[in-house]
């Protein structure tokens, strides 16, 4: 159950869904963080500990909070065309990036016109008709 500030707990209901279904990823340790809004509630992978055994190995972003820039670092990423996408909470993008595959790669995400919130930065799988493959909770504040 989440619970919206201000309101009463309403017992019977519930926020079903599933994590690290069909990704790919093994031995999972999930956190994750849920923002209610009057209009919708917005749950986020906070961290994932395991393999990305499709796509990625070590896969880190940072720092968070943000302010000018992201570096996206990643040990290995094996197959695809993975697009990484920075989403306001309405879903709209607000950049992407392709990430290209190799070994000991990052990519910089310049975000110095990028207004100050909370954004959620996806990965997904160009070939695979935008299949996600991660996602991350990222503060923007300058």
């Amino acid at each position: 159950n989440i619970q919206y500030p201000g309101i009463p707990m309403d017992p019977t209901s519930f926020v079903d869904f599933q994590l690290g279904g069909g990704t790919g990823v093994e031995q999972n340790s999930i956190r994750i963080n849920a923002l209610a809004t009057p209009t919708s509630i917005v749950v986020t992978k906070v961290e994932e500990t395991g393999i990305y055994l499709d796509y990625f190995k070590g896969l880190t972003v940072y720092p968070n909070p943000a302010a000018d820039y992201i570096t996206i670092r990643y040990e290995k990423l094996v197959k695809g065309r993975v697009e990484a996408e920075l989403m306001d909470l309405t879903g709209r993008a607000v950049m992407s990036e392709e990430v290209r595959q190799g070994t000991n790669r990052q990519t910089v995400l310049d975000l110095t016109d990028v207004k100050n919130g909370l954004y959620i930065l996806r990965f997904f799988d160009k070939d695979m008709n935008g299949v996600e493959i991660a996602s991350f909770r990222l503060i923007v504040k300058k």
